[in-house]
């Protein structure tokens, strides 16, 4: 798609179909990353990026990532991305890396608490809500939505997101209803079996006075399986919280 303005001389062109992205991530990404690379990774701060080759294709290379792990994104050409995937399952340098889909990394992501939009943060939900407000800064000047955020910040916000684990045997999948103090709060925004932890973990819109170690409970095929809310992360061994 090209897009053009009659006020600007300027032509903008989007390039997502054109563009592939492979993640490494996890403790051995540097190591295993860096034989592959013309780029000193060591030199890359998390949310930074420089510009190289991977595998001999050009790439931005970034160290982020949404997995509470250390780790590198490589954005590549969309026709290039085979050759790169296959040399860093084949190139016999440094640690082998394991293939892992998007449900991996959503499992990563919910281990760490980390809200994504369509889940935890959607059109309906504010920042404040969201325990993001962190990331709003209310005296940078205007922006849309900021009167409506000064509002709730005097006024309080009535519901926040939270984490919570089962305590009982049950899976919290996304949809579920949840119930606090005996109401039906809201339902699983998301939720998973952890796989590193072994219980039932998940994120919910809770009364804005609950708070960890408060009981609630997630219905399950019409049984009300008992849980309680927790801090987040929910993992707290990830290698970038190291």
């Amino acid at each position: 798609m090209v897009a053009y303005s009659e006020d600007f001389d300027a032509e903008l062109e989007n390039e997502s179909e054109d563009v592939a992205l492979i993640a490494v991530q996890g403790p051995d990404a540097e190591p295993t990353l860096s034989p592959l690379v013309d780029v000193d990774l060591g030199s890359i701060g998390f949310y930074h990026f420089d510009e190289g080759r991977a595998a001999g294709a050009g790439a931005v290379v970034s160290r982020t990532g949404y997995t509470g792990e250390d780790g590198f994104e490589l954005y590549v050409d969309g026709g290039r991305a085979p050759e790169v995937w296959r040399a860093l399952l084949e190139s016999g340098e440094g640690p082998t890396p394991t293939p892992a889909g998007l449900g991996a990394r959503d499992s990563l992501r919910l281990e760490m608490g980390y809200a994504l939009y369509g889940h935890e943060i959607d059109e309906d939900t504010t920042p404040l809500e969201a325990r993001l407000g962190w990331l709003v800064k209310m005296d940078k000047g205007d922006f849309v939505g900021r009167d409506a955020l000064a509002r709730q910040e005097d006024d309080g916000v009535t519901r926040r997101l939270r984490g919570f684990r089962l305590i009982e045997r049950g899976f919290p999948r996304e949809g579920y209803p949840v119930l606090y103090g005996g109401e039906e709060v809201g339902e699983v925004r998301s939720g998973t079996v952890s796989p590193s932890l072994g219980y039932g973990i998940g994120t919910a819109y809770f009364p804005a006075d609950a708070g960890p170690g408060d009981a609630m409970h997630v219905r399950i095929r019409g049984e009300e399986i008992a849980g309680e809310i927790v801090k987040t992360p929910f993992y707290e061994d990830g290698s970038l919280r190291r």
